[in-house]
Order: structure tokens, then C-alpha cells, then sequence
């Protein structure tokens, strides 16, 4: 089962999403309280319908599903993939107000990130918050 690991870090707090293997999915920016690092965690659960892919160089490619507000002109969250330096892909999470959430590891290929994203969907809705080194 997947779960957040909220960690305190020079400069606030950060949340990694863990896979069930506890293999690192995602990691988020670092935030300077406490409380908002789990508002973050909570905007990351309510997920994102559409992917931006940003690796097409020609256009960017959106892939929604079932998700007719992001036809509308008003702000909402999405996945957006990318390509790295080195040929990999990455994604992150953007909120409705632009800024991104957390961002994954590298992925040697499109298809696993695609993959790795559509986990998060799946798993980050129910998994638990744990806090062994964050403090109040």
C-alpha cells in the first residue's frame, strides 16, 4: 500500500510518495509549514484528469479523460511529462494555481511514466500521511 512520508528538511517540510515496495514515486517542493506541506497533500490527492505532454516539440499534446473543464478557460491541476538532458521523462504535478506539487524520478521511458502517473491516480487517493520525522 502506498503512503505520503512527510519529512522535515532544511527549510520546511517535503512529502515523498511511497510505493508499497517503498520505492520513492514522487517527492514534493519544500514547504516552510508544516500545515501547508498536508494542504499540499491534500490538493496531490484530489489528482488531475488531463497529462500535458511537454516531450512533443511540434505542439503540446493533452491527454484528458473525462475532464470537460479543462476545455474551459478556468485554471485546474495536471500532470505534465517531460523530457530530461539525458533522454529520460519525468512528470510533475502542477496545482489549479500553477505551481508545481512534486515531481517524479527518472523514467528511462515515456510509457513508464505514463505509467507512474496513472499509480499515483490509483494509489495517492487512500494513502495514509506518516510524519516520523516532522514535528508541529
Amino acid at each position: 500500500m502506498s503512503k505520503f512520508v512527510i519529512d522535515k528538511v532544511e527549510g520546511g517540510y517535503l512529502f515523498r510518495l511511497l510505493s508499497g515496495a517503498a520505492r520513492v514515486i514522487c517527492t514534493s517542493v519544500v514547504y516552510t509549514k508544516l500545515v501547508a506541506c498536508v494542504q499540499a497533500i491534500e490538493n496531490f490527492r484530489k489528482g488531475a484528469k488531463c497529462v500535458d505532454d511537454l516531450t512533443v516539440t511540434d505542439s503540446k499534446v493533452k491527454i484528458c479523460r473525462g475532464h470537460r473543464a479543462a476545455k474551459k478557460a478556468a485554471p485546474h491541476s495536471k500532470f505534465e511529462v517531460i523530457s530530461d538532458a539525458q533522454g529520460g521523462f519525468k512528470f510533475r504535478f502542477i496545482a489549479a494555481y500553477g505551481q508545481v506539487i512534486a515531481a517524479s524520478h527518472r523514467y528511462l521511458s515515456k510509457n513508464d511514466c505514463l505509467r507512474g502517473i496513472a499509480i499515483v491516480k490509483e494509489s495517492a487517493r487512500w494513502a495514509p500521511i506518516e510524519t516520523p520525522n516532522a514535528t508541529c
